[in-house]
């Protein structure tokens, strides 16, 4: 059966710009060719991280779905099944879980998993279908230690739920050669003290209390320090008008959708994430890689990633004061900023790189598939319970 490659199929909403979509397309252009075939499906195409995958190496499917129920979805995505014929069908989400559920049961998928990326739905009628779909799956997985036991506190163990960290692509995400050199390239100033938030403008990240916790940090700081926001979202307006309203709308800048976050971090003196809730963040890892001294939020996988006073700052979420002090802290103490930056790249480097990530789901879906899937090479890891 596993002569050839395992073939898994991931099941994704839409392939817009987030964290989740951003997982799934390092698993599909980072799984060993030779022993995976990675495919990628979308129940709504045309999302902007399409054009990341490699056209010659991932297929890409796209159902169609229509607005509203579309009840024979589950139906046109079995078809689909049954024709590519996955070892693995990876669902991610809750938007994918019952339709992709259903399907790979209709098709006979040998494996289905269930990936959970930090958010989590927690309608009374929600949580109960969740409880009786994950039983249908093979494992549910979690991308952080904390936000499993949220899950097993909210819905329940279901199959069991296993932790596979975020990963991140350390060579890509590297500390600059020369920030100075970086900055111009991009028409900042280098003398300025530069912060940077990536995140969609959407409530949950709380960019608004980020911007009035900026203006009250650099109150009279000398040397102007800014705050780059890449990013956008139905907020964008509203927080304009607030920068405005601080007086800070000179020293605030709303950059958009940016396809050169890299860039981006290497130009920037730290980073900042004040979200409300999180699984484990991509982008505080991809600015850890990048060396970045990273002021977070105490909120879901954060903590397990940014010790305080150790490789960053953490702060209680939704407290501008808490959140003020760190910020003057880090444009403040260069010294800070540079100890605390070298730490974090450090960690990432030992425990979250790419690779990391890539053999825990290559060694998961193997063990799930059973004896005869080891012949391919890898050994079954110990259970996370």
């Amino acid at each position: 059966m596993f002569e050839e490659p395992v073939r898994v199929l991931h099941l994704v909403y839409h392939l817009g710009c987030g964290g989740m979509e951003n997982g799934v397309v390092n698993l599909a252009n980072h799984m060993d060719p030779e022993r995976f075939v990675v495919a990628v499906c979308a129940f709504v195409g045309g999302g902007e991280y399409e054009k990341r995958l490699d056209p010659a190496r991932t297929p890409l499917f796209s159902m169609g779905k229509k607005e509203g129920n579309d009840p024979l979805l589950p139906f046109r995505l079995a078809r689909l099944l049954r024709r590519w014929r996955p070892h693995v069908l990876h669902t991610h989400a809750w938007g994918t879980l019952v339709e992709g559920v259903v399907a790979g049961k209709l098709a006979r998928v040998p494996v289905i998993v269930h990936g959970e990326h930090g958010t989590m739905e927690t309608r009374r009628r929600n949580v109960w279908v969740q409880r009786v779909v994950w039983r249908w799956t093979d494992r549910v997985l979690s991308v952080s230690e904390m936000h499993r036991q949220r899950l097993i506190r909210t819905i329940g163990p279901g199959p069991g739920i296993t932790v596979i960290p975020n990963g991140v692509d350390t060579e890509r995400f590297r500390p600059p050669r020369d920030r100075a050199e970086e900055r111009r390239a991009l028409g900042w100033d280098p003398d300025e003290v530069c912060l940077i938030a990536v995140g969609r403008l959407v409530p949950v990240k709380d960019h608004a209390l980020l911007i009035r916790a900026f203006a009250r940090a650099t109150r009279g700081v000398k040397g102007r320090p800014r705050l780059y926001v890449a990013g956008d979202g139905p907020l964008k307006n509203e927080l304009e008008r607030l920068a405005r309203d601080l007086g800070v709308a000179d020293r605030v800048v709303l950059l958009g959708r940016r396809d050169d976050v890299p860039v981006l971090l290497r130009a920037s003196d730290g980073f900042v994430l004040s979200s409300k809730s999180e699984g484990m963040s991509n982008t505080l890892l991809e600015a850890m890689s990048t060396g970045l001294c990273c002021v977070a939020t105490d909120v879901g996988g954060n903590p397990e990633l940014v010790t305080h006073g150790k490789t960053g700052l953490l702060v209680p979420p939704e407290d501008e004061g808490a959140l003020a002090s760190a910020l003057r802290r880090v444009v403040s103490h260069p010294e800070v900023r540079g100890a605390l930056g070298r730490a974090a790249r450090g960690f990432v480097e030992e425990r979250h790189s790419l690779d990391a990530m890539m053999r825990g789901y290559a060694t998961l879906y193997l063990e799930l598939l059973g004896p005869v899937a080891r012949t391919a090479g890898v050994a079954p890891r110990e259970e996370v319970s």
